[in-house]
């Protein structure tokens, strides 16, 4: 009978070990089993990330950046921007992702984040993948005696001013002497169409060649006074071929040159009466943006009035599509009493092309009695 019961207790006994036993069998392979999902996410992971190393997105001004894609099957899609703020701390922003989205061997021009550029900061992108991406001025071969810069500029018609220039260091191909360089051809991409370079007066300083002293260096700064009518003024996309030659070396390089604009309507009134001192009206001006364009629009009164306080809302404008300033008059506590009449010439100017202006009559009188409507 004790011998019948001991033999029981080992059973249960046995069964017992081995549940447990079966349970952490279980446990330690579902261990594993999760331990491999995650790695092989991780692998996943590390892979896609990987595959986003031949993505770019660099300044082409203080408003803009440019996105390059150089995978040939793998989509950037981005979702956040950092930056920092005046005590430094990161701040970080979403981004819109049809905005952000750039396809396979594709580039694309869009608005930055957070403008105008700050050069004391820095900017980063952080894509769907969580890649991070820093914001930086236009890559350079640092392995190319040659450097030029900017290589992608946006002005508009009637620009006067610097297009790009060149930095020419010394290296093992080239120990120095004489450069020079040329301008070979304007192409204007939208309409198919080869221009000579003087239709943009291209011009080469301090000259168009440079001696480059041997272990130093030399730069060469290139203009352009850019049509505001006929050919070379139509908006668009423009490639600017240069040549530069010396004895040990002939090289081309492109600069692409956006050209966009913008127009400036009649004020909405066209009058505006100010009954007596102290009063002020306003007008609205619709500023409308044609093309790629990035700049900053200061507006100013051409013509001042002593009796009268002009200013506008806001100022710097900074246009995107279509926009809205509100032009402020105000006639201040001066004589004389009598009714004047004033035309101002209003003045948008943006230093990237010929400044574009409207007119606003004021019709305006200094007397003081607060009794008086505006």
């Amino acid at each position: 009978m004790l011998a019948g019961r001991r033999a029981i207790s080992l059973v249960i006994a046995a069964l017992v070990v081995t549940v447990v036993f079966l349970g952490i069998v279980s446990a330690s392979l579902a261990m594993l089993y999760t331990l491999q999902g995650a790695s092989s996410e991780a692998v996943k992971r590390e892979a896609e990330r990987a595959m986003e190393a031949f993505f770019m997105i660099y300044w082409i001004n203080g408003t803009h950046v440019r996105l390059v894609n150089n995978h040939s099957s793998v989509s950037i899609y981005l979702r956040y921007w950092i930056t920092s703020d005046t005590s430094g701390a990161s701040v970080i922003g979403p981004l819109n992702p049809v905005d952000y989205s750039v396809e396979p061997g594709q580039t694309k021009v869009v608005q930055a984040a957070d403008y105008p550029r700050n050069p004391s900061r820095v900017y980063k992108v952080v894509s769907e993948r969580g890649s991070v991406f820093e914001v930086n001025d236009p890559p350079a071969d640092p392995q190319s005696i040659i450097q030029y810069a900017p290589v992608e500029v946006a002005v508009r018609p009637g620009y006067t001013g610097r297009l790009t220039s060149f930095f020419i260091n010394t290296g093992p191909e080239f120990g120095g002497g004489v450069v020079s360089i040329q301008c070979v051809h304007i192409y204007y991409v939208d309409g198919n169409a080869y221009y000579p370079c003087t239709v943009w007066g291209l011009t080469f300083s301090p000259s168009a060649s440079v001696t480059v002293p041997s272990g130093g260096y030399g730069a060469v700064r290139v203009d352009a006074s850019i049509p505001v009518m006929g050919a070379g003024s139509s908006l668009g996309a423009y490639f600017v071929r240069f040549r530069l030659v010396s004895s040990a070396f002939t090289r081309e390089y492109v600069v692409r040159v956006h050209l966009g604009d913008f127009s400036v309507s009649a004020p909405s009134p066209l009058t505006v009466t100010l009954n007596r001192a102290a009063c002020i009206r306003s007008a609205v001006v619709t500023v409308s943006v044609t093309g790629l364009y990035t700049g900053a629009i200061a507006i100013r009164t051409l013509n001042p009035v002593p009796q009268l306080n002009v200013w506008s809302d806001p100022n710097m404008l900074q246009p995107t599509a279509l926009n809205t300033p509100v032009i402020y008059v105000e006639r201040i506590w001066t004589g004389p009493s009598g009714f004047a009449t004033n035309t101002l010439t209003l003045v948008f100017r943006d230093g990237l092309g010929v400044d574009k202006t409207t007119s606003l009559v004021v019709v305006h009188r200094g007397v003081t009695a607060i009794n008086i409507p505006c």
